[in-house]
């Protein structure tokens, strides 16, 4: 089973992951987007930890060491209203 951190960098080097992951309707899609690709943590637990790094909640050297890519999160929002988690490019 992959760490948070190991599925987030498979992400950040696949066009296609990207693009499944902008499909994303709603937390159910997510839970089985993660499962499926062997990730172990929650929808809640991803949107939260891709939300704080993408508002810059990472040391120093993690930040320089970062290659490509990021992701924009919305609030956690009923199933019917989610908003899916988009890559966003870092400047």
């Amino acid at each position: 089973m992959k760490t948070i951190e190991e599925f987030i960098k498979q992400i950040e080097g696949s066009e296609a992951l990207k693009n499944e992951l902008k499909e994303i309707k709603d937390r159910y899609a997510l839970e089985r987007f993660l499962k499926n690709h062997d990730c172990g943590v929650t929808a809640e637990y991803f949107a939260k930890y891709v939300q704080s790094q993408s508002e810059g909640e990472i040391e120093d050297d993690e930040a320089e060491s970062a290659a490509g890519g990021g992701f924009t999160v919305y609030e956690p929002l009923p199933a019917k209203e989610w908003k899916p988690i988009l890559p966003r490019t870092r400047r």
